[in-house]
C-alpha cells in the first residue's frame, strides 16, 4: 500500500481532536445539541487551521445514526463511508477548477435530490472565493432557499474576495492560526504515534515555521523523518528547512550591538556560501529581534508570548529598545526591498551596515535618534554640577582654570626667543617642510589665552581657581589692571592666525566680557569643569617634547584618522592637543563644541584616534578629552579680522605672496 502523509493519517475524526479552534468547535456541537444547524456556513482562515477537516466532522455528525451527544461515532457505515471519502451524501468541489456557470447549474440540479444514506446531503466547496462573479449569481437563490436537506459548507483562505451578497446568507467562522504550544503538543502525540524521537527544540522549530499551520508542521515533521530516521534533532530540521542556528543569529546580534558591520558582512558571506536563503536568514533574525524586544518590554520570562522559550536571549541586554525598533524597521524595510531587487544580497548587506552604524543613516529619524543620543551625553556631563555651576555664575567667572595645564608647564629653555601666543617661531624650525611649520603653528598656537574676567582684562596666570593669589607669589607680583603695561613687559599677545598671516584679531571688548552668561555659556561651564580637573589632576608631568612631536605630525594624524573614518575626522576637526602626559593626549574642545566632544568620546570613535597615534609612533596611546573656556586659534567671531584670517590663510594654503593692493582692492 502506498504510503499515506502524517497530516492525512492524523486528520482529527471528531470535535474534540481538532486543535486551536474552540471557537469554532463549541458552536457547532452546541448547534447540533439544540437543533439550531443552518443552511449556509462559511469557514475562513489560513491555511492549515482546520477549515476542510471541521467541514467533514460537521457532516458525519449530521449524518451518524449512533452520534454520542454532538460526536460522530466514527464506526457506523455513515461515518465510514464519509472517512473513505465514498460517500454520496458528502460532496467535496473544487471551486478552482468548477468555477463557471455550468458548473454551479448541475449543482443545482442535484441538490433537489433525496440523500442516499444519511438524513442531509452536504456540499463542501473548497476555495469558493475562486468561483465566477456569474457563478457567484447562480449560486445566490439555491444559498438563501435551499432544499430542508441541503447544507453548504464553503471554506476560503480570501473571505474578501467573496461577494457581499453571498456573505450575508452564510454564518462566517473564523478560524485562526494556531499556537506554537498547541502545535508542540499535537506535534508530540503524532510523532510517538509515529514511532518518531524528537527533541523539544526540533518541534518548537517545526511549530514556528508552521506559522499557524498544523497541516503545514505535520508536513514538516514527516520530511524531517525521511531525512534524519526516527531521531530527529534541531539541526536535522535546519537542515530541511534551510534555516541558520539560533547561536548563529546570537552572533549577528553581537556584532550589531558592538557596531561591529564587517564582523556581521563576514559572516553573511560565510551563510550564503553555505547555500542559506537569503529571504529565510533576513526573515529569521528580524524574528529573533523581535523575541529580544519583546522580551525587553515584557516582564515575563518567556522571549516571545506564546512561543514556549524557557528563556530570554542573554543578547536583549546588548540593546536598548529604541535601538531594537530602529534595528527592526531596518531589517523589515530591507525584507520587501530584498523581493523587488535583482541583488537582494546587496540590500542585506546594507541593513546590517545601517544597523550597525546608526550614524550612517541621514534620514530625518535617524538625524533626530542622534540629536537625542547627543542630548542624553549633554545631560550626563551637567549632571550633579549645579552647584558649581551657580558658584561660577556668582562670580563671573568659569569653575576651572582656563589653563588646566599653565601651573606644570615646563619653563622655557634659556637663550630661547618665544613665539608669539604660543611659543612657535619660523626660525625655531629650520628647515621643515612648509606643511609640517603650518601644523606645528597652527599646534603651538593652540594653548587658549586667559579668558578676561569681568573688568574686560586677562586672569593673571599665578591666579588660582578661587581668584586667590598663590602662597609663593608675593604682592608685589600681583599685576594692577589699572596699571597699563611697562615698557619692559609685553602686552597680552593676540592669538596666532593658523596660516601664519599674523595676528587674527583684538581681544574682546571690555563689554562683552561684563554681560551676564546666557544659558549656552553657563551649559558650558558646568559641562568643562568636570574633564577641565580631571586633566589637571591626571598622573604625570606633561611632556612638552611629545607634544612638540605630535604637533609636528597632527596633518599626518588627521590624514590617517579620515582614511579609517570620515565622522571621526569630522569631530577631530574641532579638537587641538593641549598636553601629553605618560603617552595619553589631552584633546581640548571649545565650548560650542560640546556635542563633537561627546562624539569622539565614545570607545569605537577615541579607537580611532588611538590606532592612528600608535601606527605613527610605534607605541600605545590613549585620549582624553578636556573642555576650554577659549576660543581655539584661528577661530574669531566675525568683524575686521576674520577678512584678514581667511585671505592670508589662502595665501599660504596655495605658497603665494601677497602683492600691492590686498583683497578686494581694484
Amino acid at each position: 500500500m502506498a504510503y499515506l502523509a502524517l497530516y492525512r493519517q492524523w486528520r482529527p475524526q471528531s470535535f474534540r481532536e481538532i486543535a486551536g479552534q474552540e471557537h469554532v468547535t463549541r458552536t457547532l456541537q452546541n448547534a447540533l445539541l439544540a437543533g439550531r444547524v443552518t443552511h449556509a456556513y462559511l469557514f475562513c482562515g489560513p491555511r492549515g487551521t482546520g477549515k476542510t477537516t471541521t467541514a467533514k466532522v460537521l457532516a458525519k455528525a449530521l449524518n451518524c445514526r449512533q452520534r454520542q451527544g454532538a460526536e460522530p461515532c466514527n464506526r457506523c457505515a455513515g461515518c465510514q463511508s464519509i472517512n473513505n471519502g465514498a460517500s454520496m451524501d458528502v460532496v467535496e468541489i473544487d471551486a478552482a477548477s468548477h468555477r463557471g456557470i455550468d458548473e454551479i447549474r448541475e449543482l443545482r440540479e442535484k441538490a433537489g435530490l433525496a440523500p442516499a444514506a444519511g438524513d442531509y446531503r452536504v456540499y463542501i466547496i473548497d476555495e469558493v472565493h475562486m468561483l465566477t462573479n456569474e457563478a457567484f449569481n447562480a449560486l445566490l437563490k439555491t444559498l438563501e432557499e435551499p432544499p430542508a436537506h441541503v447544507i453548504f459548507i464553503l471554506a476560503t483562505t480570501e473571505p474578501h474576495k467573496v461577494p457581499l451578497t453571498i456573505l450575508s446568507r452564510c454564518q462566517r467562522f473564523d478560524f485562526h492560526r494556531i499556537e506554537v504550544p498547541v502545535i508542540v503538543e499535537r506535534l508530540r502525540e503524532v510523532a510517538a504515534g509515529a514511532g518518531l524521537t524528537a527533541e523539544e527544540k526540533a518541534l518548537r522549530l517545526i511549530a514556528r515555521a508552521a506559522d499557524g499551520g498544523l497541516r503545514d508542521a505535520l508536513a514538516i515533521l514527516d520530511q524531517a523523518a525521511a531525512f534524519a530516521g526516527t531521531k530527529i534533532t534541531a539541526g536535522d530540521i535546519h537542515q530541511v528547512l534551510g534555516t541558520v542556528q539560533d547561536d548563529v543569529l546570537a552572533a549577528l546580534a553581537r556584532d550589531l550591538a558592538a557596531g561591529r558591520a564587517g564582523g556581521a558582512l563576514l559572516m553573511l558571506a560565510e551563510l550564503v556560501d553555505r547555500g542559506r536563503d537569503l529571504q529565510l536568514l533576513v526573515r529569521a533574525l528580524t524574528a529573533y529581534l523581535r523575541r529580544l524586544l519583546l522580551c525587553k518590554v515584557s516582564a515575563g520570562p518567556a522571549a516571545a508570548p506564546g512561543d514556549g522559550e524557557d528563556e530570554p536571549p542573554a543578547e536583549q541586554a546588548l540593546f536598548s529598545r529604541e535601538q531594537l525598533l530602529h534595528i527592526l524597521h531596518i531589517f523589515t524595510r530591507a525584507e520587501q526591498d530584498m523581493k523587488w531587487s535583482s541583488q537582494p544580497r546587496i540590500m542585506l548587506e546594507i541593513a546590517l551596515v545601517e544597523a550597525a552604524r546608526p550614524e550612517a543613516d541621514d534620514s530625518p529619524d535617524g538625524l533626530s535618534r542622534r540629536v537625542a543620543r547627543l542630548e542624553e551625553t549633554i545631560a550626563r556631563l551637567t549632571a550633579g554640577k549645579e552647584e558649581a555651576a551657580a558658584t561660577a555664575e556668582a562670580a563671573g567667572r568659569p569653575a576651572v582654570p582656563a589653563d588646566p595645564v599653565g601651573a606644570d608647564a615646563d619653563p622655557a629653555p634659556a637663550g630661547s626667543t618665544p613665539g608669539p601666543a604660543g611659543g612657535f617661531s619660523p626660525a625655531a624650525h629650520g628647515n621643515a617642510p612648509p606643511d609640517e611649520v603650518k601644523s606645528r603653528a597652527f599646534m603651538d598656537s593652540a594653548v587658549a589665552r586667559p579668558e578676561p574676567d569681568s573688568r574686560g582684562d586677562a586672569a593673571p596666570a599665578n591666579m588660582t581657581p578661587d581668584g586667590a593669589v598663590p602662597a609663593n607669589t608675593t604682592p608685589g607680583d600681583s599685576p594692577d589692571p589699572s596699571v597699563p603695561p611697562s615698557a619692559g613687559q609685553p602686552a597680552d599677545p593676540l592669538p596666532v592666525s593658523p596660516f601664519g598671516g599674523g595676528p587674527a584679531g583684538p581681544p574682546a571688548p571690555a563689554a562683552a566680557a561684563q554681560r551676564p552668561p546666557d544659558g549656552r555659556e553657563r551649559l558650558a561651564a558646568r559641562a568643562a569643569s568636570v574633564p577641565a580637573a580631571d586633566a589637571d589632576g591626571a598622573g604625570g608631568r606633561p611632556d612638552e617634547e611629545a607634544l612638540q612631536r605630535l604637533r609636528g605630525r597632527w596633518l599626518e594624524i588627521t590624514d590617517l584618522v579620515k582614511g579609517s573614518s570620515l565622522p571621526v575626522y569630522t569631530y577631530l576637526m574641532r579638537a587641538w592637543p593641549l598636553q601629553v602626559r605618560d603617552n595619553c593626549l589631552m584633546l581640548a574642545f571649545s565650548p560650542p563644541d560640546l556635542l563633537f566632544k561627546g562624539l569622539l568620546e565614545a570607545p569605537e570613535n577615541r579607537r580611532v584616534l588611538e590606532d592612528a597615534l600608535a601606527s605613527l609612533f610605534k607605541r600605545e596611546w590613549s585620549v582624553r578629552c578636556v573642555c576650554s573656556d577659549e576660543k581655539p586659534p584661528g577661530r574669531t567671531d566675525g568683524g575686521p579680522a576674520e577678512k584678514g584670517l581667511d585671505y592670508s590663510g589662502a595665501l599660504s594654503l596655495f605658497g603665494m605672496e601677497e602683492t600691492a593692493g590686498g583683497p578686494g582692492d581694484d
